[in-house]
């Protein structure tokens, strides 16, 4: 791993670290030299906007979770560091204060997450925040065959947003890679359903601020 790789995620950490009083959260201090202070910056200002946002509601970390949050923070760094938007860093800060929230706070979950959000598309964030809305609505409104009729609407609400039919079967393939998509064979070509990952997803992060985000 580069150098400067290093000394800007253990900076990142560090300073998270110690805006939670955790003990110990400062011996990471001395690996913060020469660090890349905008993007440190960000990184910090964008977790800990979440932290404070109450859409999880009151979150305390504790002195158990601090090796989970140490390896978690230096990846959530490195996606800084790598060039991932506000609005991926808002999303991955949100599924660490979800994880804590499940009591799932571990960094096998968070690097799932991680490798999954930290360099999606405006686009593929558009399809993912709809699907999560259009599953939930079917789960408690639709009669019908819940594969044909959530591909239906999701079609119906990306074309909305200005992308073509060809743009869209090619959203749902790249979404699905992740496993947040799940397609099915349908007469004429594929469907897509939603998966037991989106769902879990949607547990942890604010639709409304993917719809918001995409839409500014």
């Amino acid at each position: 791993m580069p150098k400067n790789l290093v000394t800007f995620g253990s900076a990142v950490a560090s300073d998270l670290l110690s805006c939670f009083a955790i003990p110990g959260g400062g011996t990471l201090g001395y690996l913060a030299g020469a660090f890349m202070e905008e993007r440190q910056k960000k990184a910090v200002d964008t977790f800990l906007a979440e932290l404070s946002n109450g859409y999880h509601g009151e979150i305390g970390f504790e002195e158990a979770d601090i090796d989970p949050l140490i390896s978690i923070l230096l990846r959530y760094s490195k996606a800084a560091s790598d060039g991932a938007a506000i609005i991926n860093l808002r999303l991955l800060s949100q599924v660490v204060l979800g994880l804590k929230k499940n009591k799932t706070l571990d960094d096998d979950n968070f690097l799932r997450w991680c490798a999954v959000l930290e360099h999606l598309t405006r686009a593929e964030l558009l399809m993912i925040g709809f699907s999560i809305v259009i599953d939930r609505e079917f789960q408690v409104k639709s009669k019908d065959d819940p594969r044909r009729v959530f591909w239906q609407v999701l079609k119906q609400r990306m074309e909305a947003g200005g992308y073509s039919p060809s743009e869209i079967s090619s959203l749902a393939a790249s979404v699905g890679r992740y496993g947040i998509l799940v397609p099915v064979s349908a007469f004429g070509g594929l469907n897509y359903e939603a998966s037991d990952w989106l769902r879990q997803l949607g547990d942890l992060v604010d639709t409304q601020l993917i719809l918001e985000g995409m839409a500014t």
